[in-house]
């Protein structure tokens, strides 16, 4: 992903925030306002009200906004399922950001134990003023990020995400912090990190676009023209001259950029016969 995602929020939304005192936990109502949940028709069903809070299942995104004062502040994403903290017998796995350290990514357990990670960056909060923390979870795979920039990558064991349904939010060590902006998603761009694209598909992530690709082979200037129909049969764009060459994948880019569909959709090619082009075919020239 080139780019997180973020809410698009209010003047008013943007503002709101609350404390995160010393040794504590907190579970902000996520806003539902990134753009996949906003491009959604129905309320989303992998978030559910359970008592005051909000339990969310994986695979999912999260990310917030926390704000440190001191020189020592300490910053965590928490996946919870206990919702207990450090010294209390937590199972929660926790991410973690710093001013002025960098050696911790993941830990599981509320700091107890460490998972198998790839570590990609060394990027610290900036003090006093407000940074992006982010991470995406599946049951076994896991990325997170500091403004943006990916900081660690972990393989999970059985037992290091505590179930497949969480609480999702933020805890503190020794300092306090202000948290806002808190928010979840299950936008592809991001999830492809730790799903498969059949896993996305069959989370229904995708708004599916299937078109029906009919083709008229030049073969003494080594073109192609290809006319695009939807599943009605109804015309929507045709392409003149393409060279023959041109990789499958680049026809896909090319179609969805004419149709202006973005990465919310899954564009299924199928030929006049029904046979289905998959993206294991996306290298092959057309």
């Amino acid at each position: 992903c080139k780019r997180l995602p973020f809410p698009i929020l209010s003047s008013a939304e943007r503002l709101q925030d609350v404390e995160l005192k010393p040794h504590s936990l907190v579970f902000p109502v996520p806003l539902l306002k990134m753009p996949h949940e906003l491009h959604q028709q129905s309320a989303p069903d992998y978030v559910r009200k359970d008592g005051d809070r909000m339990r969310v299942t994986l695979p999912i995104y999260c990310r917030a906004e926390v704000l440190p004062w001191a020189a020592d502040t300490e910053c965590f994403l928490i996946a919870t399922q206990n919702c207990r903290g450090w010294g209390q017998g937590g199972d929660g796995l926790t991410v973690s950001s710093g001013v002025n350290r960098s050696e911790f990514t993941f830990r599981s357990g509320v700091f107890q134990g460490f998972p198998r990670t790839a570590r990609h960056g060394a990027t610290r909060l900036r003090p006093s003023e407000w940074n992006e923390l982010s991470m995406v979870l599946s049951e076994t795979l896991a990325s997170y990020w500091i403004n943006g920039m990916l900081v660690a990558s972990c393989k999970l064991e059985p037992g290091e995400v505590p179930a497949a349904e969480l609480y999702l939010g933020l805890t503190s060590y020794s300092t306090a912090y202000r948290v806002r902006g808190f928010d979840i998603s299950r936008d592809p761009a991001v999830l492809q990190r730790v799903c498969t694209l059949e896993e996305m598909r069959q989370l229904g992530v995708f708004k599916e676009k299937v078109v029906t690709c009919t083709a008229e082979v030049d073969e003494s200037k080594s073109e192609v023209c290809i006319s695009c129909a939807n599943l009605a049969g109804e015309h929507l764009v045709k392409f003149q001259a393409l060279q023959a060459y041109m990789p499958l994948q680049s026809f896909r880019r090319l179609l969805m950029e004419e149709l202006k569909l973005t990465r919310h959709h899954d564009v299924r090619l199928v030929l006049q016969d029904g046979t289905l082009l998959t993206e294991g075919q996306d290298e092959k020239p057309l």
